[in-house]
């Protein structure tokens, strides 16, 4: 069994090694499109503009949303995004805001910078964060990539409600 699952994991890393070419996916001129989800961190509900469900004590939460970008340079993009969250309980929708910029250093290894708040109805002042994160970037093909990051986010607003988060994260990313 072990030999097996040796053979399994050794295809994919030579699989993801062959796939790692940068065919100038993040070439100036070149669009992106991200779908994102992150799990963990406490402001989780404020800066999402992904995909995402939890379900705590009978409570379901959802959001959904949408990001993309601009090469304006070489592995240099400027970055925007939108999402909107709700819950079964009804009150606390949420549309969240991202914009910012994202770099990849050597083709692969993406950082990102940005500025992201919401309105959430049951907050009269509105949540603002500024947001780091980088990981890395599997291309497979051409136009695919997918990159597990990590997320840290920094209250600009509401500092003594909100604090500072980390999460962890994956985005699936379509290059044109």
């Amino acid at each position: 069994m072990k030999k097996v699952v040796f053979t399994i994991f050794m295809v994919a890393v030579a699989y993801t090694a062959n796939s790692q070419e940068n065919n100038g996916q993040t070439a100036k001129g070149k669009f992106l499109i991200d779908l994102s989800t992150q799990v963990g961190g406490s402001n989780y509900a404020f800066t999402n503009t992904g995909f995402g469900f939890t379900n705590v004590h009978g409570y379901n939460a959802w959001s959904l949303g949408l990001g993309g970008g601009y090469f304006i340079a070489d592995n240099f993009a400027l970055t925007a995004g939108f999402g909107y969250a709700d819950g079964s309980h009804g009150g606390n929708s949420t549309f969240s805001y991202k914009i910012g910029a994202k770099y990849y250093l050597k083709g692969k290894i993406p950082f990102a910078v940005n500025l992201s708040g919401s309105n959430v109805d049951v907050l009269n002042d509105r949540p603002l964060f500024l947001g780091l994160s980088g990981g890395y970037a599997f291309f497979l093909g051409d136009k695919l990539s997918i990159e597990p990051k990590i997320n840290y986010s920094i209250p600009l607003k509401n500092r003594n409600f909100l604090k500072k988060s980390l999460s962890l994260g994956v985005s699936f990313s379509i290059h044109l």
